[in-house]
């Protein structure tokens, strides 16, 4: 499984508030969190998504670093790109 960098997000003293992380995997893609604000796992895009409006919405002195800027055809093209794993073709 292959990880990396999605989107990293800094508070207004500079700690890391969150560095997203994007798992591409042969079954899908999932998200995963963790910095000051807090950490999670085996997220979908629209859950990540919404914890990113989240931030942006309710943190102040946000710095953007790198923007989530992840689209749901971007998903979809790589998490069918591998095939399922349990799926065989016939």
């Amino acid at each position: 499984m292959a990880r990396e960098v999605a989107a990293e997000y800094r508070t207004r003293t500079g700690q890391i508030g969150a560095v997203v992380y994007r798992h591409v995997a042969p079954w899908g893609i999932t998200y995963s969190y963790m910095g000051k604000w807090g950490a999670g796992s085996g997220l979908c895009l629209a859950d990540m998504r919404a914890d990113v409006t989240d931030w942006l919405a309710t943190k102040r002195g946000i710095t953007v670093i790198v923007p989530f800027t992840e689209t749901e055809s971007q998903h979809t093209s790589e998490r069918f790109r591998g095939g399922h794993p349990h799926v065989q073709s016939i």
